[in-house]
């Protein structure tokens, strides 16, 4: 089974709305799965109601946080609740395609040294769909996940980057420098609406500058895909 964890951060009704644009596309076009929805904004407006009464319904498992732990840590909380073998982290902002996630899953059946399969990806508003190590849809054995975030320095694990940015770059170096290959699969398709959420956060661009720093203090370099 796959679990699918999306973490939500509803600051208006257009976020509300790409977000049901994302379920129905998962429902409309994926088997044998569940749905973790991480809310890091319970109490936001939804059509009139809250965002916690919106969406408990509509997941499998419905999380509602206290405060806005970030993407990183929802990704997190959402992989220790996950039943499925395989997890999918993916953002609020992205419509999946028919056939999307068997590509993905038979990347990682075939070969343990992938750590990672991506889907092709293009902006909702482009025409073409590229090969891109993004964190806005991908996908993992759980076992892999845990191994390699628990193996992590702390401080640089993916729920130690704050709300934003690099958690993903950060996790997907650490596979590589563990001998873990990132691929992608060229017949698995997703639209991104990009920076719906991140877009709207004020403290985004000093939230960046900083993981920016901090990443490539540790680093040096960015990941690629194999």
């Amino acid at each position: 089974m796959l679990s699918i964890i999306i973490p939500i951060y509803i600051l208006d009704e257009k976020l509300a709305d790409l977000t049901y644009k994302c379920i129905e596309s998962i429902v409309k076009y994926t088997d044998d799965y569940e749905l973790i929805i991480i809310d890091n904004k319970p109490d936001a407006i939804v059509n009139g109601s809250t965002s916690a009464k919106e969406f408990t319904c509509l997941a499998d498992i419905y999380i509602a946080n206290e405060k806005n732990i970030g993407n990183g840590s929802a990704w997190n909380q959402g992989a220790s609740l996950a039943n499925g073998k395989y997890i999918c982290f993916m953002d609020n902002d992205v419509e999946v395609h028919k056939g999307w996630a068997k590509p993905l899953l038979k990347i990682l059946k075939e070969d343990e040294k992938v750590a990672v399969a991506f889907p092709l990806s293009k902006n909702k508003e482009d025409d073409d769909y590229f090969e891109r190590l993004a964190g806005f849809c991908w996908v993992i054995r759980k076992n892999t996940f845990n191994k390699i975030n628990t193996k992590i320095d702390k401080g640089y694990r993916i729920q130690d980057w704050g709300l934003a940015n690099f958690e993903d770059t950060s996790f997907y170096m650490s596979c590589k420098l563990k001998g873990y290959t990132l691929k992608c699969a060229n017949n698995s398709k997703v639209d991104h609406y990009s920076r719906a959420t991140t877009g709207k956060v004020k403290e985004v661009d000093e939230l960046y500058k900083h993981n920016e720093t901090k990443y490539f203090g540790k680093y040096k370099i960015l990941p690629m895909l194999d």
